[in-house]
């Protein structure tokens, strides 16, 4: 493990978890927590507890290992006194992690950049995802198959944060593929990702039957405030993906706001943006009369279902 690591990037969730490698490959040779600490220094500057602790002896052990969260966010940071106690200190290793994609332009950057390993997480398109997957079961001396691996992908909306409590809970199944009727049968949708599947009928033009048919399943079991939300904020951005002239998802996701998972799907999109106004002026008329108690919000959810229909 080399002293001075840098982790950063917009995949949160991966970068978290190679953070976590790194602690528990540390503890496993050092043999427990004596020599690691973590400090947070976004909302806190303490930096000169850190200096401190980076300069301190390993106790009975070869290293130390510290973990400092978001230290390039930090405000008033002695950038030049932190890089020199840290190149004075060979016994400690250092890893620097930062959500998303730090300011350049900073001195703690161009230090960072010069001299520590970088490790980045960028969103993964979704033929990587997929790649990454397999890599996960192959781990495991297992293989899935490409209409489940496709299934697991779109009911947890590509979200890896979802996906990999799934892969270790299937890794378990005694087959050594992992098939499509094996995923329907332990990987239950949340409502959320029931409420993506009529996000995605909606983009392919299924047929409304199918549709409403899915919201009566999740009304079953969920509250109809929840259900309803979900599907003015999907359609709010479906709205601003119909106002973009470019389709890129990256160009999308960070223009907007929304998830990889929505913006990679405005490729399907096969309604005009007026068509799209006027259902989501629907929509908003419907709230509008839901809070001011002129109809009930079933009644809402139920109108909106058949408006698919129309459009």
């Amino acid at each position: 493990m080399k002293n001075l690591i840098f982790i950063y990037g917009d995949d949160t969730f991966r970068a978290v978890e190679y953070v976590k490698f790194l602690k528990a490959k540390f503890c496993e040779k050092n043999k427990g927590l004596f020599n690691l600490t973590e400090y947070d220094l976004e909302d806190k500057n303490d930096f000169n507890a850190v200096m401190v602790n980076i300069s301190t002896i390993p106790f009975l052990a070869t290293n130390r290992l510290i973990v400092i969260k978001h230290a390039l966010k930090a405000k008033d940071a002695p950038v030049e006194q932190f890089t020199r106690t840290i190149k004075n200190s060979q016994s400690t290793i250092v890893v620097f992690f930062e959500r998303g994609f730090p300011d350049k332009r900073t001195k703690f950057y161009k230090y960072l950049a010069q001299n520590a390993v970088k490790k980045e997480f960028k969103e993964l398109a979704p033929w990587q995802q997929k790649e990454w997957i397999k890599r996960q079961f192959a781990k495991e001396g297992k293989t899935i198959d490409q209409e489940a691996l496709e299934y697991l992908v779109r009911i947890k909306q590509g979200k890896i944060s979802k996906i990999l409590p799934e892969i270790k809970k299937l890794i378990f199944v005694s087959q050594p593929t992992i098939s499509l009727i094996i995923i329907k049968k332990l990987v239950a949708p949340s409502y959320e990702d029931k409420l993506y599947e009529i996000y995605d009928s909606f983009l392919s033009e299924n047929c409304a039957s199918h549709i409403l048919k899915k919201i009566d399943h999740i009304k079953i079991n969920q509250s109809e405030f929840f259900i309803w939300g979900t599907i003015v904020n999907l359609f709010r951005n479906l709205l601003l993906i119909a106002n973009e002239s470019n389709k890129n998802p990256f160009i999308l996701q960070k223009k907007l706001g929304i998830s990889y998972f929505l913006a990679q799907k405005a490729f399907l999109l096969k309604k005009d943006f007026t068509q799209l106004k006027k259902f989501y002026q629907m929509l908003f008329d419907y709230d509008v009369k839901v809070k001011t108690g002129k109809i009930e919000l079933k009644l809402a959810l139920d109108l909106t279902a058949c408006k698919f229909c129309e459009l």
